[in-house]
């Protein structure tokens, strides 16, 4: 004879029910990382970072390489406390690369080493050169150093013409001279404290630096105020 379930049972599977129901319609929306698609796997990357190095002279003979994927949690509670669930979600997607896969070339007990950054759809978002702080190369005049930066942005496919300069340096080296660069897109600007303009406000930020004559860093990401970081 079959088992009759009790008002007691039916009443936790229909509580259960609807638990399970509100977890997977709110699940994607309070969690936007799962609704991340991948258009680039963990291979592809490696493929994609590779070409980039080799397009721009690295050697990889004898490095050793690693691979992670990282997800940039202050930046996506940034947008998500200030832009709301859904916005920050697009966001994240499309937009400002808060997942990537990040790739190292290396050689244990040495200085230089290559980094890149690849986001969910395939695109490098950053770049890093480490070298030997006495490693040769040019003195460049600023304004050459700037012009070398922008083209390769332009290679990148970005048209400056809609982001904003907001910060040059320049550090002299034993035997170089290295300058850095940095814009942020306009209409970009993220107002965390309307009520207060010493908070800052956050903005898609490209970052590129120049090591003598060789572009060696290029970053671009979701500038975070300070403040707000500090307090995560």
């Amino acid at each position: 004879m079959p088992k009759r379930f009790s008002s007691t049972d039916l009443l936790l599977l229909v509580v259960g029910v609807t638990g399970l129901a509100s977890f997977l319609l709110l699940y994607s929306a309070v969690f936007p990382q799962a609704n991340v698609r991948l258009e680039v796997t963990r291979p592809e990357a490696v493929v994609v970072a590779n070409d980039f190095l080799t397009e721009h002279g690295a050697d990889l003979e004898g490095f050793k390489d690693s691979v992670v994927f990282f997800g940039d949690d202050i930046a996506l509670t940034f947008l998500q406390r200030h832009l709301g669930l859904e916005e920050a979600s697009r966001m994240a997607s499309e937009d400002v690369p808060v997942w990537t896969w990040r790739l190292r070339w290396f050689r244990p007990q040495e200085r230089e080493e290559w980094n890149v950054w690849v986001d969910i759809d395939g695109e490098i978002v950053g770049y890093n050169h480490i070298i030997e702080e006495a490693a040769a190369g040019a003195d460049l005049s600023e304004e050459e150093a700037r012009t070398l930066a922008q083209d390769f942005l332009a290679t990148r496919g970005y048209d400056l013409g809609g982001w904003d300069s907001v910060g040059e340096s320049s550090q002299q080296r034993d035997n170089r001279t290295d300058h850095f660069f940095t814009w942020d897109r306009r209409g970009s600007e993220i107002d965390w404290r309307p009520d207060d303009p010493e908070a800052g406000v956050g903005s898609v930020r490209l970052i590129v630096g120049v090591q003598g004559r060789d572009v060696g860093r290029f970053n671009r990401f979701l500038r975070v105020p300070e403040e707000f970081e500090r307090n995560q």
